[in-house]
């Protein structure tokens, strides 16, 4: 009898948990995106708004999956109270593995609806992305930090273009320019 309450305990712990952990990132969820507690997915985890919906919707479906799993518990627990330890344990252990599945697929429904409200931005086909752009990406990706360091100085001057380093004013004739004749005008 008292491993039949050990394990009636421990079978009615996950709905418990569910009921009151839904209850909770309902009407109290966390203010901040945190590593500690909440319910942390990539796409919960994007922005604030994500975030808040994220714990509203999963509160939901924890405290309606919670109370669902609790009420369907109760037969099995009764069902079981009169058989030995391996009988008790077998049946009470897997409904507990089951009740534990339950809580982890109910990541997917959550998920499914972050989606829907807050959809993936996806780039148009029809507006490319500069080539230039993609081949620098590609050059930067593959090469060694000096060479990076190399590219990006000479994108930043293709960019934004200085006058001569020397004087810093720009020069009509090419022959003055400071740079080459080593800034003897």
């Amino acid at each position: 009898m008292g491993f039949w309450i050990f394990m009636a305990i421990a079978s009615m712990m996950t709905p418990l948990l569910m009921i009151v952990m839904g209850y909770w990132f309902v009407k109290h969820p966390p203010r901040t995106i945190n590593d500690t507690y909440g319910y942390r997915t990539a796409m919960s985890r994007k922005n604030q708004q994500t975030w808040d919906f994220a714990h509203f919707c999963c509160g939901k479906v924890w405290w309606k999956t919670g109370w669902c799993m609790g009420i369907l518990t109760l037969p099995v627990m009764l069902v079981v109270r009169g058989g030995g330890e391996d009988t008790v344990g077998g049946i009470l252990g897997l409904w507990v593995f089951l009740q534990g599945m339950a809580m982890i697929l109910t990541i997917p429904v959550v998920e499914r609806a972050l989606r829907k409200k807050f959809p993936p931005v996806r780039l148009d086909a029809s507006k490319s992305i500069q080539p230039d752009f993609r081949i620098r990406k590609t050059v930067l990706k593959h090469s060694c930090v000096c060479f990076r360091i190399r590219v990006l100085l000479i994108w930043k001057w293709v960019a934004n273009p200085t006058a001569c380093l020397y004087c810093h004013k720009w020069h009509t004739d090419k022959s003055l320019d400071c740079n080459r004749t080593g800034g003897k005008i």
